[in-house]
């Protein structure tokens, strides 16, 4: 959904665009999800959501909003597995920022356990809540399922 948010952005489909995801906790999912409760700093799967308001710099600007983080690049893959369909998407998302090299990865404090759905949505939300991008400049974020499909998106400071 952040992808397609950001294309439709870039591309000029639209000045504004909501994106987000949910993941709903059901039998098969905790079936999947075995976590060891016993491990120190684990925490059980969870139901979880995340919308995030996107828009253009030129119309948050015209409403007198500064931006707390700006996408610099967003990129979808699949791949034979989670680790190579992450990596492709990761490559795309630098591509479409003009970057030479991936920044830093955006690691999630606390450890919690949830799928492909909300992921990046959660993630993303998290990093500019913590002021990721604000602190290091640029920051990257990537999720990937285990039947390989994959997204990643790099965050930067606003400007």
């Amino acid at each position: 959904a952040l992808h397609y948010a950001w294309y439709a952005l870039v591309s000029s489909q639209a000045d504004v665009m909501l994106a987000g995801g949910v993941d709903v906790v059901s039998k098969a999912l905790l079936a999947r999800l075995s976590v060891n409760l016993d491990r120190p700093g684990a925490r059980p799967a969870a139901e979880g959501a995340a919308v995030l308001a996107l828009e253009k710099v030129e119309t948050a600007a015209a409403r007198g909003v500064r931006p707390l983080a700006e996408i610099a690049g967003c990129g979808l893959a699949s791949g034979s597995d989670a680790d190579e369909a992450r990596e492709q998407a990761l490559k795309r998302a630098v591509a479409a920022s003009g970057l030479s090299e991936a920044p830093a990865e955006f690691d999630m404090p606390g450890g919690y356990g949830y799928t492909f759905g909300a992921g990046l949505a959660l993630d993303t939300a998290a990093a500019i809540g913590l002021g990721a991008a604000r602190e290091q400049g640029l920051v990257s974020i990537a999720r990937a399922t285990s039947s390989g499909r994959a997204a990643a998106i790099i965050l930067q400071e606003a400007q």
